[in-house]
């Protein structure tokens, strides 16, 4: 029996009463969907991007065109994925970035997919790679999708220095998987009410009623061939015009077909693959075009990011009602307020050159399980804390050292033993003459752990012993009111109430 069923049949020998088994229902559902889920691992994601001088030959040829995931560029009309990384690094990912060659005399170089250990990433996106990929780079990237990973390619005409080296660099490795990279055509958005999503109800268009691209590159689905074990699916119609890819010329355009779609997605042996139409549904606000904050592309982003990755929930702990307290002056301009607004481009500062001792402590007003945080400088790159040492309290006074070290990039990436405790605390043991510490983004991950309902240890789930009590407590009953007549004990509510709210996410209180 699961959860769900367990305690709805709780409910209703409770009560047959219309809203009170609505009630229970929510609940119900509720709690299904809680312990049914575990944590997540971080997973890792690799962005391959175009080497220096190789991109934005329609503007200039500036490397801002090829999206750089540590671009904060905010000018309008920029071209950065910086906020887009902040995003993924909140959900609990760990990014990684590897650029291709510079340009030189001769083809640009790829980087070495081929030697590299893919082993660690659950993702990789193909970004503005304009390089020319061989078989055995195209095989090994197959196997890593059909083995269980993801792969994202998103094109674009400014990713190369010339109109056929973006989908020319993605095309070997879609021909796998019977796609088609096109050329930039087009701008427009695509909308639930206009009937534009062609599968409605799927995970990566939950929440999602509009995005939008500008200078798109459709993908079509290749009717000629029918790559063994792969199914391929278009989420999202195309629009207008299409361009197809006639080498490094200018495509011709033509009507968009059933084929061409600007969200197509396959999924070949155990791993799944997603071809997006364009790279401007990801800039920084103020972006070419359209960027992250426009209608729902902040929510699309992470609903694709999650699919790729077969995630069904983030393990970020929900931030809202937490409070941040910091020992250095408060500053109106760089407020702790600021490293707890989901906005990587606002932050918390020590106003003051960083010296050991400095601390930025969280209250996260009820207890929780957790065994990592991610710290993100932001904007201010190097602003990073020269060392730090990590601790925990249940109550504010007693703490509990559970990580240090010495940091050497931008975002500060700290996985410890399980805690269960309601504050953090961060103290820098580090200096730096020139530079404050800054905290633009930080979160909190929950626990790993094992999630069993069994209170009685009968290694049965009861709907008239376990179920009853916990729907008691759900309802807020205390004491003796919880277990009363259920046949589990007070004493065995006692052991295992701090037991779910460790390892399956409730907040029972005592």
């Amino acid at each position: 029996m699961n959860i769900a069923s367990m305690l709805l049949s709780v409910a209703r020998g409770a009560n047959r009463t219309g809203l009170l088994m609505k009630r229970f229902h929510s609940i119900c559902i509720a709690l299904s969907l809680l312990v049914s889920l575990s944590a997540f691992a971080a997973d890792r994601v690799l962005f391959i991007r175009g080497g220096d001088g190789t991109g934005g030959f329609l503007e200039g040829g500036s490397n801002d065109q090829l999206s750089d995931i540590d671009n904060f560029n905010l000018a309008s009309g920029n071209h950065g994925w910086a906020e887009l990384a902040s995003l993924l690094r909140g959900e609990g990912y760990v990014l990684t970035q590897l650029k291709e060659g510079a340009a030189t005399v001769g083809a640009d170089l790829p980087v070495d997919l081929v030697s590299l250990d893919l082993t660690p990433y659950k993702i990789i996106v193909f970004g503005s790679n304009n390089a020319t990929y061989g078989v055995e780079a195209v095989n090994k990237i197959e196997a890593f999708v059909r083995s269980g990973g993801g792969v994202l390619f998103i094109s674009d005409a400014n990713f190369g220095s010339n109109w056929g080296d973006a989908p020319s660099s993605d095309q070997p490795f879609l021909d796998r998987f019977g796609l088609i990279m096109n050329q930039d055509a087009g701008t427009y958005a695509l909308d639930r009410a206009l009937g534009d999503y062609l599968v409605a109800a799927h995970p990566i268009l939950v929440g999602v009623n509009k995005f939008d691209g500008e200078g798109v590159s459709p993908i079509s689905i290749n009717t000629a061939v029918t790559p063994v074990g792969v199914l391929r699916t278009r989420l999202a119609a195309a629009k207008g015009q299409v361009r197809i890819p006639n080498g490094v010329n200018q495509g011709t355009t033509g009507a968009n077909t059933t084929n061409d779609g600007s969200l197509v997605v396959a999924e070949a042996g155990s791993g799944r693959f997603a071809g997006h139409f364009d790279r401007n549904t990801f800039f920084n606000r103020g972006g070419a075009g359209t960027d992250i904050t426009r209608f729902d592309n902040r929510v699309y982003a992470r609903n694709l990011f999650a699919w790729l990755s077969q995630r069904d929930r983030s393990p970020r702990l929900d931030r809202t009602g937490w409070t941040a307290t910091a020992s250095t002056p408060a500053n109106s301009a760089q407020p702790v307020t600021a490293a707890l607004d989901g906005d990587v481009f606002t932050r918390w500062a020590t106003g003051q050159p960083q010296a050991a001792g400095q601390t930025f402590t969280l209250d996260m007003k009820e207890l929780y399980s957790f065994d990592r945080v991610v710290m993100e400088a932001g904007a201010n790159q190097n602003d990073y804390p020269r060392g730090y040492e990590i601790s925990s309290s249940v109550d504010g006074n007693t703490w509990q050292q559970v990580g240090i070290g010495a940091q050497l990039t931008a975002t500060t990436d700290v996985s410890f033993g399980r805690q269960f405790a309601r504050y953090l605390r961060v103290r820098q043991t580090g200096t730096a003459a020139s530079n404050n510490w800054s905290i633009a983004e930080i979160n909190v991950f929950r626990a790993d752990g094992s999630c069993s309902l069994d209170m009685n240890g009968d290694s049965q789930l009861n709907a008239t012993n376990e179920g009853l009590v916990l729907l008691r407590a759900m309802l807020g009953l205390k004491d003796s009111a919880v277990t009363s007549g259920t046949g589990v004990s007070a004493a065995q509510w006692a052991s295992a109430r701090p037991l779910l709210n460790l390892n399956c996410g409730t907040r029972f209180a005592p």
